[in-house]
Order: C-alpha cells, then structure tokens, then sequence
C-alpha cells in the first residue's frame, strides 16, 4: 500500500511519503488532544490543522461537544445501553437443549445491562423493548422473558436478596454434567443422591450443588 502510494505520489510529481509508525501516530494524537485541552472551543474550531478538525464528529455547540465518539455536555449525564452496528441479535437459542436455567441466565444477563446502563427510565424502558424483540427473535417465549424480567425489576429496584438466609457459608459441591437428552432426568437424580445420603457435620451450612 505504502508503495503504491510513493508511485502515485511520484506520477504527480510529489514527494512519496514515509510510512508513520505507530508510535509517531500517538505522538501526534497525544500533541492533538493536549492542544485540545488548552486550547478554546473557538480556536479549535477555526484551526488550520485538519487533522484535529477530522476528529471532532461536529461542530461544537453552546453546551455540548461530539470529541472522539464521545457526548460532552456542560449539563446533565446521561448514559444508555450502546450496540454496534454489526451487531445481528444473536444469543443463546431459546429452542437449544439446555437447562432452564441458562435461557433464564440469558434473560436475566439482558434485563440487568439495561437497567445498570441506561441512566433515565424511559431509555431502560426503550432498550427492555428492543432485547424482548431480540430474545423472542431467538426462540425465547412470551412467558418466560415476562416471568424472569419482572422478577430482576423487582429484585433491582426493592434490593431484595434472592439467596437463603443462612448464618454460615454454604458448602458448595461442583457436579461435571454430560449434556444428553436425558440431562434433567440426571440432574434430578444426583440431587436426590445428595440429598437423602450428605449431611454437613456443621448443621448452620448449608449444601450448595453446582451442576456445570
């Protein structure tokens, strides 16, 4: 590429240009952005380097500034959920041969991201209506993303603890599952195991079975 350009810079009868390492790129990005910061909004804006001016998305305005992909205000901080445009809406299949659990782990991931990032309700609310759309695209049903989104609302808003109330640490026992058709049938059956023929030495801690 360099060299195609050193020729067509010749043809024109300039002079070809040396490839910028990346250190020299960061060099000039880092002079750029000290420049930035001690410079005012109205002489950046009448600069003559056009390389700072390609940075800046628009032209600044009474109170807020587009700087590197970035919205900054002198009012107010507002914050969303942001996806990429290559984004295609894929996730965990609803349909997949899978514990209940981890479709509802799905769910839960989805409904938790809106409401941690999105600053207003009215964007979390905008934002739980676009991953129903998502996760009903992906064969997850009306029922369950109802069920399991009301649920996190309510845990995240009332901050109630799903977990048992216990005084001592529970005991958590690691289970390595095979998946087969048969996986809920043999999950049912190690916890019956574990349940009728382990008992804790110390009665206050409880049992933990983590099937992965």
């Amino acid at each position: 590429m360099e060299e195609a350009r050193g020729m067509a810079s010749e043809r024109r009868g300039e002079l070809p240009t040396a490839p910028r390492s990346t250190a020299a790129t960061l060099m000039i990005f880092s002079f750029e952005l000290r420049t930035f910061k001690s410079c005012r909004t109205s002489d950046i804006v009448s600069s003559p380097n056009p390389s700072l001016i390609s940075l800046m998305r628009k032209p600044p305005t009474d109170v807020s500034l587009s700087w590197m992909y970035s919205l900054v205000q002198t009012a107010g901080f507002k914050t969303t959920v942001f996806c990429k445009p290559t984004n295609k809406g894929l996730c965990l299949n609803g349909e997949s041969e899978c514990p209940k659990r981890y479709l509802h782990s799905t769910i839960s991931a989805y409904v938790r991201r809106a409401l941690s990032h999105c600053s207003t309700w009215k964007d979390a609310y905008q934002e739980l209506e676009r991953v129903t759309q998502v996760l009903i695209n992906n064969g997850y049903s009306n029922s369950d993303m109802a069920h399991v989104t009301m649920r996190i609302i309510d845990i995240w808003y009332t901050n109630q603890d799903t977990t048992t109330p216990t005084t001592g640490e529970p005991i958590k026992l690691f289970y390595k599952s095979h998946m087969s058709t048969d996986y809920k049938t043999d999950e049912k059956s190690i916890k019956d195991i574990i349940h009728h023929n382990v008992h804790p030495t110390d009665p206050e801690r409880p049992l933990a079975l983590i099937i992965y």
